[in-house]
């Protein structure tokens, strides 16, 4: 089979590696669609701490597919199942081995195409859920890229009285509304701090930071006392005043797999599932550009920020398998918005 490695950073190279085959207690898992996530770019680009990054990484954590071998042992999943993976790289390839434990299977409902960012919510899930929200609560989400809008998303169909969202480009704000933000504001919260403090001046119950730029600093003066920051994003190193957490009585926790554990991460992403399958968290909503596995490259320049065109917003960028058994429209996806010859044509995001 074919997989790509980074053997460099900026370097994405195709090689060629003898098809895994599932031992005991493993299934394969054929791959279909693979979603681009900032961490991909991280990897490509060197930016990812070095503690994060281990050997020659195959990049591609958000995966759909379908099971094609099982191994010894394996019960409960069967062969044509559709499936995506708790956690782990190396989706960018044409086939992954994965265990019970690891793997999530979703119905035909949902398209494979959509199926691959199934992978982001249990994290997403845990974030908006497990962090002390009630119908009561003013909550302020900083950052509405991908797993910012499904958190809004999640708060909104989960309740509470006011949600305020935070975030620099119209069109995600504009996004955010329609997946249940009561108030949008559109900018840098460094720049609307003083702007937001005035507009709400009892302050947030809890507030939500998806964004990789660390503002907890920037938050406090945000909050009511007792209220809590959670930390989803918030990758960049950066100092905290810890006095100011003191003398506001903010907690500053984390949620999710590796502080709740696999168990919770999967109640949480069956519950998440079924309001996907429902029609309540619109998937394909945020999927803005559809390309085949050969233009991994672009994908990549995509979603390392914004373009020449401040009006192509890439929130999902989704890799399709073009060489996986019927291609995507046998599965019921959609067909490439872009092409293996000249450059791809790329849509705008539909809001």
């Amino acid at each position: 089979m074919r997989l790509l490695t980074v053997p460099e950073p900026g370097v994405l190279r195709e090689v060629t590696v003898p098809d895994p085959v599932a031992g005991p207690g493993q299934i394969r898992i054929r791959v279909a669609c693979v979603g681009v996530c900032g961490s991909d770019v991280e990897v490509f680009t060197g930016r990812r701490p070095p503690k994060l990054v281990h050997g020659h990484p195959v990049l591609g954590h958000e995966v759909s597919g379908v099971v094609d071998q099982i191994g010894e042992g394996v019960t409960g999943i069967k062969i044509g199942d559709r499936a995506t993976c708790v956690e782990g790289w190396g989706a960018l390839a044409d086939y992954l081995v994965s265990t019970p434990q690891n793997t999530l299977v979703f119905d035909d409902r949902i398209p494979l195409a959509d199926g691959c960012l199934l992978e982001v919510l249990p994290g997403v899930a845990m974030a908006a859920w497990d962090s002390g929200v009630t119908r009561g609560s003013d909550v302020l989400v900083i950052g509405q890229g991908l797993s910012g809008l499904l958190i809004t998303a999640l708060t909104a169909i989960h309740g509470c009285r006011r949600l305020v969202v935070v975030d620099p480009i119209p069109t995600k704000t504009a996004l955010a509304a329609e997946f249940g933000a009561t108030d949008v504001w559109t900018g840098r919260l460094q720049e609307r701090a003083a702007a937001i403090a005035a507009a709400y001046p009892d302050g947030f119950d809890l507030s939500i930071v998806a964004t990789r730029e660390c503002v907890v600093n920037e938050l406090v003066p945000l909050m009511r006392p007792r209220s809590r920051v959670v930390a989803f994003g918030g990758l960049e190193e950066a100092s905290i005043d810890v006095m100011a957490l003191h003398r506001r009585s903010v907690s500053l926790i984390k949620e999710g797999e590796m502080v709740n554990g696999v168990r919770q991460a999967r109640a949480r992403w069956h519950e998440a599932l079924r309001l996907v399958a429902d029609g309540l968290v619109p998937l394909s909503r945020l999927r803005t550009h559809d390309l085949p596995m050969a233009e991994a490259e672009t994908a990549l320049a995509l979603r390392s920020g914004p373009g020449a065109d401040p009006e192509e917003v890439a929130i999902h960028v989704v890799l399709h398998n073009e060489m996986a058994e019927g291609g995507p429209t046998a599965n019921n996806d959609v067909v490439f918005h872009g092409s293996t010859r000249g450059a791809p044509r790329r849509i705008r995001a539909r809001y």
